[in-house]
């Protein structure tokens, strides 16, 4: 009887490997998994706040351009808040779709998304203060917490004081609006809250 020893003593080794190898391969699968999903968590909850920028910027614009306002310190903020938004990339490049973004220069360009949305933020707190509000953003997710504590309304419009709404007469019927200038005449010193 013929018995190579050698086998039985490399077993333990052999048993190891492909543990090891199996283990990698199952890690590297769920990895990517896991990655992807948190990538359009992180995605979806960074062009929310962006999104809520541009929403901001662009409906300020529209209010400064129907009061005909010439506040260039307002304006240049806008602006730049806007140009800002425009620079943040709407997709991820990758080695399928050609790459790295190219300047057109020809160069490669390489984008560091944390720097541009800490400048956007940044601008977006200037422009804040130029305007005399407070800066504020509320994620979707805190949307239902405030639904759970009640200070959302059943349509999901914030429940607003009776001091900030001014009654407004048609023909037809009485309806309650909410007054800018009256907003703006109760914020006083300490701001407008959106």
């Amino acid at each position: 009887m013929d018995v190579d020893l050698e086998d039985l003593v490399d077993l333990e080794q052999r048993f190891y490997e492909v543990g090891y190898r199996d283990g990698m391969d199952h890690g590297r699968l769920h990895g990517l998994i896991e990655g992807r999903a948190l990538g359009k968590e992180k995605g979806f909850e960074i062009w929310e706040e962006i999104g809520f920028y541009l929403a901001f910027a662009s409906t300020w614009r529209a209010i400064l351009t129907i009061q005909q306002s010439n506040d260039s310190r307002i304006s240049t903020h806008l602006s730049h808040l806007l140009e800002l938004i425009e620079k943040f990339p709407m997709h991820n490049p990758s080695p399928k779709l050609g790459g790295d973004p190219v300047d057109p220069s020809g160069e490669s360009v390489e984008i560091d998304i944390t720097a541009l949305l800490n400048r956007i933020r940044g601008r977006y707190k200037a422009l804040c203060s130029s305007l005399g509000t407070r800066p504020r953003l509320a994620p979707a997710s805190a949307i239902g917490r405030l639904e759970e504590d009640g200070t959302l309304g059943a349509a999901g419009e914030p429940i607003v004081e009776r001091g900030d709404l001014v009654s407004q007469s048609t023909e037809a019927n009485q309806s309650t609006v909410w007054s800018f200038t009256a907003a703006v005449k109760k914020a006083g010193a300490e701001g407008m809250t959106f």
